[in-house]
């Protein structure tokens, strides 16, 4: 599947973002907010969640925006000081966990920002989701970085795209 979060390098956007089916936006914004919760409860680090839901985004690609839409969902989840040493080992159980409830880890390593944060990338193919989590380990505080990615869904017939 391959949804990777950050496109940089591979094929063309169409190659990776697959097809999810159809499905009502509404529902679809739903499935988002279950993986994004389902993550969440993976991690054994409690913390501060940043608020903003999922949102909808063009599927690229050459598809329609009338008719074609993926779902994003990128939160944040700040520990209290005292457990900002954790988010390391969270990152580890987060590698182990994940692929025994079905994600694929596609990559785990240091990303090429300026702070060679530790990313994790997952895809789903059965749910058609990707995820791509970064331990910001030196910011001010320490946190998480969670975004979770859509497959590309086609609206009912007779419904439009509302892009939120």
């Amino acid at each position: 599947m391959a949804v990777v979060v950050s496109l940089a390098g591979c094929g063309t956007e169409d190659d990776r973002v697959p097809f999810a089916g159809t499905r009502k936006q509404s529902d679809a914004d739903e499935q988002t907010k279950k993986v994004s919760s389902g993550i969440l409860d993976l991690i054994p680090v409690q913390g501060k969640v940043s608020e903003p839901g999922p949102t909808s985004a063009e599927c690229g690609g050459g598809k329609d925006p009338h008719k074609y839409f993926r779902m994003l969902h990128t939160w944040s989840m700040t520990p209290e000081a005292k457990d900002r040493p954790k988010l390391a080992e969270a990152m580890k159980d987060l590698k182990k966990s994940l692929p025994e409830r079905g994600w694929e880890v596609k990559s785990f390593a240091r990303d090429s920002s300026r702070n060679r944060n530790l990313a994790l990338v997952a895809d789903q193919d059965k749910k058609k989701f990707s995820i791509n989590v970064t331990h910001n380990a030196k910011d001010d505080p320490p946190h998480l970085v969670v975004s979770v990615i859509s497959g590309c869904y086609r609206v009912p017939e007779g419904e439009t795209v509302d892009f939120y």
